[in-house]
């Protein structure tokens, strides 16, 4: 577990904290993990491709045999993604921990989540799974 620092200005690391923020962010490397996929997956059938507006984003899977997505919203309070047929797959806020770090929050979970952990989370299965694309 990380240190509790001595001294924080926690209200300016809170502001520094806010949805839209990590939202914006996560947006851009979403983003990077598709391109990053599709670029290691060249020559193979099927491509990602990733639409963003401002207050959501589409991650769609493009095959001649199948068409999938998961979108990510931003809502008053949270970050909900749902798959292409409307069932939420994670839903998060957002936390200053004790440690003064900005972190994921699984909602109704006492769980932290580094970026990284709520991308894979949410989409492992999407671009590595069935029968690994």
């Amino acid at each position: 577990m990380k240190e509790i620092p001595r001294e924080l200005d926690w209200v300016k690391a809170r502001n520094a904290c806010s949805l839209s923020v990590m939202f914006e962010t996560l947006k851009k490397e979403v983003e990077e993990d598709i391109n990053k996929s599709n670029e290691l997956r060249e020559g193979q059938m099927g491509k990602f491709t990733f639409h963003k507006k401002p207050n959501d984003f589409t991650v769609f899977w493009d095959a001649a045999s199948s068409r999938e997505l998961i979108v990510f919203y931003l809502k008053e309070s949270t970050i909900e993604v749902e798959s292409g047929d409307g069932k939420k797959i994670l839903e998060v806020g957002i936390t200053l921990n004790d440690a003064g770090e900005c972190k994921f929050r699984v909602k109704d979970k006492d769980e932290e989540l580094e970026s990284w952990q709520f991308r894979k989370r949410v989409l492992e299965k999407f671009i590595f799974g069935p029968l690994s694309r």
